[in-house]
């Protein structure tokens, strides 16, 4: 149920504001291989750029020319899912594992030295 409004959360429009950028920078990534020099920006045109996001822009391409452009949203519907379901879990009550231990009869055993 929780990985489900995940989904329907994640499936919604994509809200990141360089995401075309994103999207622009996997192109020459697939075409040309790492850029080294600004070639999306009118101001900085040739300076010098490090490409930080390299790995979540080559995805976006990769999506896209594979199988398509709503590839993209399905797999961010599936982080935010997951992830969701991932923080549900983590923030749950802390099991005592020491306890259920103890009842199944596997207590600690102490060491013979120290008492």
């Amino acid at each position: 149920m929780l990985w489900c409004g995940g989904l329907a959360i994640g499936a919604g429009p994509l809200s990141d504001n360089s995401f075309l950028t994103h999207l622009a920078t996997g192109r020459l990534i697939l075409e040309h291989g790492a850029p080294h020099r600004n070639v999306l920006s009118w101001g900085s045109y040739g300076a010098p750029v490090v490409v930080q996001s390299w790995l979540a822009s080559w995805v976006y391409a990769v999506l896209e020319r594979g199988v398509g452009a709503g590839s993209i949203r399905l797999l961010v519907a599936c982080c935010i899912a997951t992830l969701m379901v991932l923080l549900w879990r983590l923030s749950g009550p802390r099991r005592d594992r020491g306890a259920a231990r103890a009842r199944r009869g596997r207590g600690r055993r102490r060491h013979p030295v120290v008492e």
